[in-house]
């Protein structure tokens, strides 16, 4: 028998073994066809019974390159011949039964990632909530300075206003002006500068 060609071989040839290796030959035939149709997961017949498992899986598993289906055999392999068995086997409850445990553990994950994603929403919101609370405090504080900035410019402006009314109406000079209308020296200091003498 020459391996190479039984990815070839017709599905009637291979339904007439009586023997597990009809898996693999049908597992090198679907390989084969579903190379092109860019399916990789081995579908085995659900009507088939198999009668050595462990060494047809493990035949299986040396023949893939699909690493589910390695990973398939060895869980069962590893995990799950102990168990008695409930009627025959067949290859197609074997990988159903891997594959339902990895969906449940792809579900069981997918849960986890939500309820994760979830909290970084949560956390997200609180924290744009917080900036947005912050940039709102920083603009009213940013307001107030600018209003108080204005209020010491028209304080200021008056100042001067009445020391150079003092100059023109009294014909003082600047530091004379500020001396009759109290100016204290830190006052002096803003207003001096705007003064002509």
């Amino acid at each position: 028998m020459n391996l190479e060609n039984i990815a070839w071989w017709d599905e009637e040839r291979i339904a007439s073994i009586g023997s597990d290796f009809r898996f693999i030959a049908d597992y090198c035939v679907q390989m084969r066809k579903s190379s092109k149709a860019g399916r990789t997961r081995y579908d085995p017949p659900a009507g088939w019974k198999i009668e050595h498992v462990e060494e047809t899986l493990m035949t299986l598993a040396a023949f893939s390159k699909d690493e589910a289906l390695r990973e398939g055999c060895w869980k069962y392999l590893e995990k799950f011949k102990l168990n008695p068995k409930k009627g025959e086997t067949t290859m197609a409850s074997v990988l159903d039964h891997y594959f339902e445990k990895k969906e449940k553990l792809y579900l069981e994950r997918e849960q986890q990632y939500l309820i994760k994603e979830k909290e970084y929403q949560a956390k997200e919101k609180e924290y744009q909530t917080k900036e947005k609370e912050y940039h709102e405090q920083l603009k009213a504080q940013t307001q107030q300075i600018q209003e108080k900035d204005f209020q010491l410019n028209e304080m200021l402006s008056t100042f001067v206003r009445l020391a150079q009314q003092r100059m023109v109406e009294k014909g003082m000079s600047a530091q004379e002006a500020c001396d009759t209308l109290g100016y204290k020296e830190n006052i002096r200091k803003l207003v001096l500068p705007y003064l002509i003498s």
